[in-house]
């Protein structure tokens, strides 16, 4: 049993539970900015666009939204799951010409790089590639050479992974060295070496093919000089190195018919033949693996993975043209964890629970966690996750203001450093406070602002038009007196939890600062409500779940103004932006407009609510749940006293027949299922004149279309039933801002209104779409179908390709001139991997794997501090000591080379 066991483990598989542990393995990839270089020559085409995607072992997990400037930036941040292991991370860039995605460069990351660092933000070299010569995969092969009557060999080619496409075979030969015989892998000339070469079966099911087919080779010339010594050691002339070369091919058809048929290399993998590969070295008379003599240890597998290379090199020689795609700056943070079970994470929690019963956390474990560890986001989220699972947070985030109070010299400085408490304070008005964010800004900076396109500039330098720096400061300053309005109106949004921590820091800072009282009370509020909350919401809406991506360069411009102007009333006026002069009078005049607006905000917010009115909005956002209120019942009748750390009441005996929350409605254009014939640029297209106004309901749990608003629906398409939401070319239908929704039965054609309704509906900020220019774009139109594919990125069997086009009465294709029953031309734009599933960042997060995580941090902590002044130092040592001893017992082997995840490279 022990045998297998290890043998099941020789691909390092996670979410497994042999020997009682399983990994947690999580990768978080933020792709920020792409620095071209010499690219002038591929931006002759107008409209071209570039975004980025990266792939794990050739699943694409992440893709960015689009640039029309090589020198934007993208700051998008994607987290995914790692179910079992990883070998490789490639990110590629692509480039968009007329709606045509390409991949242009790549660069290619390793999982022991990954290892080798916590957090990776560095400037990669791209490197050109195309899709055709992207080279990703490898081979899993088991080799033999074996003495009858002559040298024999026999290689079996058992599987393949981290391959992009599906339709691959492999050819096989064995050859003197690994300089000869290159010829012979050529699929169109298979047939005339049938003797020398060999070629497995075309494996279409999938993008990981299993083929376990067996070749052997009788008397091969590559082994006809093989010596076998005392030692039952191999050697060859002098020349002569026996290798196995074998290379993967892609079948690629044009969908007409099966005779055009076009054979894409997928890279070669070359194969030393060594004594390793002896049978009777291998296998001794009773069976056991042995190799020169020694036997190997149960679980060594008999087969290998290879890494596939080009079969030639495919990049240019030239060190211009290899650095002509220029440096893309990626951040990755890759997180591997040995979980072991929850119950010998008891004394671990014992731990945290204790360091609240200390006079001064800092000097507790917790402390000692603080003093070391560099990502204090990472220790932030998970201690709050644990003492939020405890009821604790509240008591846990007093005693950490407490101490950052007591320690501090100067009022002014208060909580303006990146400490732990104000990055738990941060997590924690991130996680509760997203109600409040989005009814306080979205009106204004994501309808009015981002969705408008609007560009205000006031530095002179820039814009030399007095009286446009006039209108702009204008504008500004009633933008910027919305927003303040919205804000005043958000304090019924506001958790009663962060009432009591707000409560909590405004009191403990007033009896540091005696002397300052009447204004440290709000500045330190004020740090984390504005400072740390509410600008950087402003200036960053894509990473506060405002928008979807980033906004435009001159949007930005906008934002970062209205933020500053923000920052400065959050400061209550200590700064007036003497920093930029041009500043000072928007600042100036806004500060004497709003400030005292701001400090009743900062009072509402900060006082105790011994008795909270809670907005009916916010429970039912947050319970998500539909509750009909009687006519005698008012949203004021609704007060609920709530401790610091009491969770919100609970709901669910209330009966809720089915979710019809509506997420999205309107009127949209349907094309109808009919057999009616018309003529769009010259091809027949069938159903064409049935073209219906329809209004359109998106509900959590379906998609309905009715005659007008107040009708019952003529159809109802469950989530379960959609198979992809992808985009249609205009000249297929002769309408712009269409899409399609790819059902199990039929095609839903669907036009939107104008390409404001289609940025409408699918929730996204694709701004460029609002520009006459590009609203012709498809790729524009494919970026905007975001919420409709979230909506059924959960359901089983997505389509992987489609037809922007529409099927014409011949019954082919209008986009490729397909047959009817060929499945796609484009690729499906994919939301996430099955592979390898992306998830949201979010504080609710399992409990073991924080606790892992802790305990990690807590080895660091024992060797980086000097344990003689740290109370609780005996107690740690003695936890770390007994879960290191739980970790040995149910030590799994790792990644080896030759493994599934540790191919072996030429």
């Amino acid at each position: 049993r022990e045998f297998v066991e290890n043998l099941v483990d020789n691909h390092v598989l996670g979410k497994t539970n042999v020997a009682g542990i399983r990994f947690d393995r999580r990768l978080t990839i933020t792709l920020v900015q792409w620095n071209a270089k010499r690219v002038e020559s591929r931006t002759q085409v107008k409209g071209t666009c570039w975004c980025a995607s990266a792939r794990i072992d050739g699943h694409e997990v992440a893709k960015t939204q689009t640039l029309e400037e090589p020198r934007e930036v993208w700051d998008e941040s994607f987290q995914i799951m790692i179910n079992e292991d990883l070998s490789l991370v490639s990110i590629y860039l692509h480039e968009h010409i007329k709606g045509i995605d390409s991949i242009i460069a790549k660069v290619d990351i390793p999982k022991q790089k990954l290892q080798s660092n916590d957090v990776i933000d560095e400037w990669f070299p791209l490197h050109a590639v195309s899709d055709d010569t992207d080279i990703t995969g490898r081979l899993n092969l088991d080799i033999e050479i074996y003495e009858e009557d002559g040298w024999n060999a026999k290689i079996t080619v058992v599987e393949g992974a981290g391959f992009s496409h599906a339709g691959l075979f492999t050819l096989v030969t064995i050859e003197k060295n690994a300089i000869s015989g290159e010829n012979f892998h050529n699929p169109d000339t298979f047939d005339q070496h049938g003797d020398t070469v060999k070629k497995t079966k075309v494996f279409r099911r999938g993008k990981e093919p299993i083929w376990s087919e067996d070749f052997s080779f009788r008397k091969p010339t590559a082994l006809q000089t093989t010596k076998l010594d005392k030692d039952g050691k191999l050697s060859w002339d002098k020349g002569i190195a026996p290798v196995f070369r074998v290379s993967v091919w892609r079948e690629e058809t044009d969908g007409k018919t099966s005779a055009n048929v076009r054979n894409i290399s997928c890279g070669t993998a070359i194969i030393p033949i060594s004594t390793k590969h002896f049978k009777p070295v291998r296998t001794d008379a009773l069976g056991q693996l042995r190799s020169q003599s020694k036997v190997i240890s149960p679980g060594f597998p008999l087969s290998e993975w290879f890494a596939l290379k080009p079969v030639k090199y495919q990049y240019p020689q030239e060190e211009s043209h290899v650095q002509s795609m220029g440096d893309i700056r990626v951040k990755l943070e890759f997180s591997e964890l040995a979980l072991l079970s929850e119950h010998r994470y008891a004394q671990l929690e014992a731990l945290l629970s204790k360091s609240l019963d200390s006079d001064d956390i800092m000097k507790s474990f917790v402390g000692m966690l603080a003093n070391t560890v560099k990502n204090k986001d990472v220790l932030a989220r998970h201690l709050l996750h644990h003492y939020l699972r405890k009821r604790m947070a509240f008591k846990f985030i007093s005693k950490l203001v407490d101490s950052e109070v007591a320690s501090c010299k100067e009022s002014p400085t208060l909580f303006r450093g990146n400490t732990l408490t104000t990055k738990v304070i941060d997590t924690y008005m991130k996680s509760l406070g997203q109600e409040m964010l989005i009814v306080t800004l979205s009106p204004v900076i994501l309808s009015k602002v981002i969705k408008q396109h609007v560009e205000l500039e006031i530095n002179p330098a820039v814009l030399q038009n007095p009286q446009r720096i006039k209108e702009n400061m204008m504008q500004l300053e009633d933008l910027i007196a919305e927003i303040i309005g919205k804000i005043m109106d958000s304090v019924a949004y506001c958790p009663p939890n962060l009432q009591h921590v707000f409560h909590h820091i405004a009191q403990t800072a007033a009896s540091k600062f005696p002397d300052a009282s009447d204004t440290v009370r709000y500045t330190a509020v004020s740090g984390f409500a504005f400072l740390r909350f509410i600008a950087p919401a402003i200036l960053n809406p894509h990473l506060f779940g405002l928008c979807h991506s980033q906004p435009s360069t001159g949007v930005r411009r906008t934002l970062v103004l209205l933020s500053k102007a923000i920052q400065t009333l959050g400061n209550l006026g200590r700064d007036k932006g003497m920093k930029e002069e041009f500043m000072r009078d928007l600042l100036l005049s806004v500060d004497a407009s709003h400030s005292v607006r701001v400090r009743i905000f900062l009072d509402k917010i900060s006082c105790k609510p011994s008795a909270v009115r809670i907005h009916i909005k916010y429970l039912l956002n947050i319970l998500g749940i539909i509750v009909i209120v009687p006519p005698f019942l008012t949203i004021e009748d609704l007060h609920i006293v709530q401790p610091p750390d009491a969770e919100l009441p609970d709901y669910s005996s209330l009966t809720v027949p089915h979710d019809d929350r509506v997420i999205k409605e309107g009127y949209l254009t349907k094309r109808g299922q009919g057999r009616k014939v018309a003529s769009v640029m010259g091809v027949s297209v069938n159903g064409l004149k049935n073209m219906k106004r329809r209004y359109f309901r998106l509900t959590a749990a379906h998609l309905s279309y009715h005659k007008s608003e107040d009708e019952p629906p003529l159809d109802k398409i469950a989530r379960g039933d959609i198979l992809g939401v992808e985009s249609v070319n205009e000249d297929a239908l002769g309408y712009e801002h269409a899409f399609q929704i790819i059902r199990r039965d039929a095609i839903l054609y669907l036009v939107a209104e104008s390409a404001f309704e289609l940025q409408e509906w699918s929730n996204t900020d694709a701004l460029n779409m609002i520009n006459s220019a590009s609203r012709t774009d498809p790729l524009l139109v494919e970026n905007t179908l975001t919420t409709l594919r979230d909506f059924c990125s959960n359901n089983r069997n997505m389509v992987s390709a489609f037809h922007p086009g529409v099927l014409t009465s011949k019954n082919v294709w209008s986009c490729c001139g397909c047959r009817l029953e060929h499945d796609g031309c484009r690729p499906c734009v994919k939301i996430s991997s099955n592979k390898f599933p992306r998830v949201k960042s979010e504080l609710w997060q399992n409990t073991v794997t924080g606790n892992e995580q802790i305990f990690q941090f807590a080895k660091l902590s024992l060797k980086e501090l000097d344990t003689s002044v740290w109370e609780d130092a005996k107690e740690v040592t003695s936890v770390c000591a007994a879960l290191d001893q739980a970790h040995q017992q149910h030590r799994r082997p790792t990644s080896r080379p030759g493994s599934k995840y540790n191919p072996i490279t030429q």
